[in-house]
């Protein structure tokens, strides 16, 4: 899949201040090109996001759906079992495909190591009036997680690739 996949990683964190909405389907109608697939490990879950950005952002709506009907789940080949590793367990979560291919990466020993907890964390962060030291570690940790949850896509990708050529 040629194209972006080589861009730069570009995030936004929003400051508890303002509606970190508009700010992220700005972001993501401006980083993500009108062509190619969309990868994404489990993509229910983006496509529902994408769902309420088109419905809360109607001016970027082709945009949105244009994003949401491109979207390429990197987790049927694991769900479907057309790859199989004894360390998967019988499981295709990427918590369990992340260290069987790529054993360099891990969810272990992170502060925030999954979903649940990211979403808590975030919502303290944007409702909470915290010390700045608890505000910067919570923010160190969600960005670590974030990465951790998006660079796993793009290495099992990878190695799928591999597998091919």
């Amino acid at each position: 899949m040629p194209g972006r996949q080589d861009k730069e990683r570009v995030g936004y964190l929003g400051d508890g201040i303002e509606d970190p909405g508009p700010r992220i389907a700005a972001l993501l109608a401006r980083q993500i090109g009108p062509n190619g697939s969309v990868v994404a490990y489990n993509a229910k879950f983006e496509s529902s996001v994408l769902q309420g950005l088109t419905d809360g952002f109607p001016k970027q709506q082709k945009t949105f759906l244009g994003i949401k009907a491109r979207l390429w789940d990197l987790y049927f080949p694991f769900k479907k079992r057309h790859y199989v590793h004894p360390k998967f367990y019988g499981s295709a979560s990427i918590k369990t495909v992340l260290p069987a291919l790529v054993p360099e990466m891990t969810y272990e020993d992170m502060e925030i190591a999954e979903g649940g907890e990211a979403s808590r964390a975030y919502q303290a962060l944007m409702t909470a009036d915290l010390p700045a030291n608890q505000t910067n570690t919570i923010k160190q940790n969600l960005i670590k997680y974030c990465g951790q949850d998006t660079l796993p896509t793009v290495k099992i990708l990878k190695h799928l690739e591999g597998l091919t050529q």
